[in-house]
């Protein structure tokens, strides 16, 4: 009997050990496929993460191009209307773009601004050369009393209409008035409300422009 249970016995443990090395059989087929399906899932992921990425790179590039667009129709735009206030076509006045573009390249202005700037300076009746002349001048002035380019060219031009002075006399007389801005209480606001209003009786009472800066600067 002792015989007959000891090898029952050992049938029993040779049929665990083999249900076991089947289970690690099992175990290790499952692990593999686990493996394979791991690497199928980074392979998706990185190629999900390499889609999005190139979506993204689309849209900025769609978005600088569009940007980019814009200001050149801008541009143009501009061009057209100094043209038409000049009386010429686009073509006509290609001494003032290039001009244009040459101030905004060295500016904190684009040349959109400085076309701009252009137009409103050939509102006042200013040649093609005389603009040319003011156009670096009017946007430095600009840039020190903190204003747009075409409030600057609408109150240049207009003070020196009103002093009577040449285009070629705008670097000094928008000097003068940019200084006058530092040393005193007169900043650009205050000269654009009184200069249109004392400039021409100034002048016809032979009242400098620089003596008026000062009296305007004390007043202030």
């Amino acid at each position: 009997q002792k015989r007959s249970l000891m090898g029952l016995i050992s049938k029993l443990l040779i049929g665990v050990g083999m249900d076991t090395k089947g289970l690690d059989t099992g175990v290790r087929r499952s692990k593999k496929k686990l493996g394979g399906f791991q690497k199928s899932v980074k392979s998706i992921s990185g190629s999900i993460v390499k889609s999005f990425g190139a979506i993204g790179a689309g849209f900025a590039i769609g978005s600088v191009v569009t940007d980019s667009l814009s200001k050149i129709q801008n541009f143009e735009q501009g061009v057209a209307n100094l043209a038409s206030i000049s009386g010429k076509s686009a073509g006509q006045i290609s001494s003032l773009v290039t001009n244009a573009k040459q101030v905004g390249a060295v500016s904190s202005f684009s040349a959109t601004e400085v076309v701009a700037l252009q137009t409103e300076l050939a509102k006042l009746g200013n040649t093609e050369g005389q603009i040319i002349s003011m156009t670096k001048s009017v946007v430095d002035f600009s840039v020190a009393v903190g204003t747009t380019a075409e409030e600057a060219a609408a109150f240049a031009g207009g003070t020196l209409n009103g002093f009577g002075k040449s285009a070629n006399e705008s670097t000094d007389v928008l000097n003068t008035l940019a200084l006058a801005t530092t040393k005193s209480a007169l900043d650009f606001g205050k000269l654009n409300e009184a200069m249109p209003k004392v400039a021409v009786a100034a002048k016809q009472s032979g009242i400098s422009l620089e003596r008026t800066t000062a009296i305007l600067g004390i007043l202030s």
